[in-house]
């Protein structure tokens, strides 16, 4: 059987935990996600490993899993601006500073990063004044 199947068997048959299929399941990104999700309803830590290695689903396994920081996957996170945008904005609800250099380079989430996420924190001048610089409409929002 494969990670899909074992799975299947355990959300729609037994309807709880597989144990002899986590072995499996574990090394699937999709099947360890869901499994977390929708199985265990709650962390899998056998699919940790593989779940943190992609953005989005460490996103998703933070967001509706852990719900809070997964630390694990904040290294893949930090590297997509999207993912980091809505990390810093669902999950953390405040700033990620490990994934501000991939932001600072996609205009659209730094932008929104800037508007939701950094005017909840408090800055100093200088940060005030860089973000100003890079968007000038968020003087008249007074950041």
């Amino acid at each position: 059987m494969n990670a899909r199947e074992f799975f299947i068997y355990a959300r729609d048959v037994i309807k709880g935990r597989f144990e002899k299929g986590e072995e499996t399941i574990s090394k699937d990104l999709v099947y360890a996600y869901l499994y977390a999700r929708d199985v265990i309803k709650g962390r899998f830590e056998k699919g940790e490993e593989t779940i943190s290695k992609d953005p989005g689903y460490a996103y998703l396994y933070a967001r509706e899993v852990v719900k809070g920081r997964f630390e694990k996957g904040e290294e893949a996170i930090s590297k997509d601006p999207y993912y980091t945008y809505w990390y810093a904005q669902d999950v953390i609800k405040g700033r990620f500073e490990k994934g501000e250099e991939a932001i600072s380079k996609d205009p659209y989430y730094a932008y929104l990063y800037a508007q939701g996420v950094l005017r909840k924190i408090k800055l100093t001048d200088k940060e005030k004044f860089i973000l100003m610089f890079l968007f000038p409409d968020l003087i008249r929002r007074k950041l």
